[in-house]
């Protein structure tokens, strides 16, 4: 292992609508990283870089918060040695595990694994002493899915979204699974202007395209008996999406071949429905650097009146400490709709 590799500059992007959480292109000075051997520090064949951001605390000291821990999968240099020094693209571990192909077709769950166990059992094919954060607490007995080749967005993806959850691989290269964020969560952090704000500029943008007020839920059978079906609806009269209010009425359908119950489809159709209609403006924020921010965090944004809610949906840190952060928070990518 090698440690306090000198950065240069560079982003960190941590974006929630992206099958790969986390990505990163960073750029170091020093001609002697180029990785002129394929178990080099830098190597796209088999390396591994934790980049973190220090935060300078009077009277403490530096605080080192972790952004990405990601995969080399592209190097690259301009010869003559100039200013552009080398850049190294970075993507977090799910890349790895969605390039894990499966050599056949092959059916995971059943029994008596559960949705967390069989979405561990699909990564630990790879990393076999992988950190798993369950913070969803769910015990669902998974059913039998066929897989054909893709261990990620045909498994894991598949699985969390069952049980309404997200998976993803965190700061540190933890295999994550939580419950779908809701505005009802927690502020972490207060956006806001003034002489002590670090708000520094905003983009605002509103739009009913990817809004809905309804979710129509099915599985799927094989076996010719009846798929489970259910309707969720936003039957809250002060919510501006009510069903048939002045929004009107959207049906969205989500067809998942992983919800044999009733309880199952209402669990996964109530959080496409808080996805769905509670997310519908995208804002897009420039503040001083929090690299402990996070996709799907809650934050309170005030440049006026009250401070409002906003989920966190895309965070780009640049490594430059004079770059101001990128925050965005919009609506969250669905599953394809059936």
């Amino acid at each position: 292992m090698v440690t306090g590799l000198p950065l240069t500059g560079g982003t960190v992007t941590a974006d929630a609508t992206s099958q790969v959480r986390r990505t990163a292109s960073v750029t170091f000075a020093d001609p002697t990283y180029w990785p002129a051997s394929p178990t080099d520090v830098l190597s796209p064949l088999g390396s591994e870089l934790l980049i973190e951001y220090g935060i300078t605390i009077p009277s403490v000291g530096t605080e080192w918060i972790p952004l990405i821990t990601g995969v080399v999968t592209d190097v690259s240099r301009t010869i003559p040695f100039g200013g552009s020094g080398i850049q190294v693209t970075l993507a977090d571990r799910s890349s790895k595990v969605a390039e894990d192909k499966l050599t056949s077709p092959a059916q995971v769950g059943g029994g008596t694994t559960t949705v967390v166990q069989a979405i561990t059992s699909l990564v630990q094919h790879l990393y076999p002493s992988v950190t798993v954060l369950d913070q969803t607490g769910d015990a669902t007995v998974a059913p039998v899915l066929d897989i054909q080749q893709d261990r990620w967005a045909d498994g894991c993806e598949k699985f969390a979204d069952s049980i309404g959850a997200e998976v993803y691989f965190d700061q540190r290269g933890r295999l994550v699974v939580r419950p779908q964020p809701t505005l009802a969560g927690p502020g972490v952090w207060q956006v806001s202007t003034g002489a002590r704000g670090v708000l520094v500029g905003k983009n605002e943008r509103k739009t009913r395209s990817d809004v809905y007020n309804q979710v129509i839920a099915s599985g799927m059978r094989t076996d010719g008996t009846s798929p489970v079906y259910v309707i969720v609806s936003d039957l809250d009269p002060s919510s501006p999406t009510y069903y048939g209010g002045p929004f009107g009425i959207k049906p969205r359908r989500y067809t998942n071949s992983l919800l044999t119950t009733t309880a199952q489809a209402t669990t996964a159709a109530t959080a496409l429905l808080e996805r769905a209609r509670g997310l519908q403006a995208s804002v897009t924020l420039s503040a001083l650097a929090n690299p402990a921010l996070e996709p799907g965090d809650v934050i309170k944004v005030s440049t006026s009146g009250a401070p409002q809610a906003h989920i966190i949906d895309q965070v780009v840190t640049a490594l430059d400490p004079g770059t101001a952060q990128q925050i965005t928070t919009r609506s969250k990518q669905l599953p394809a709709e059936s």
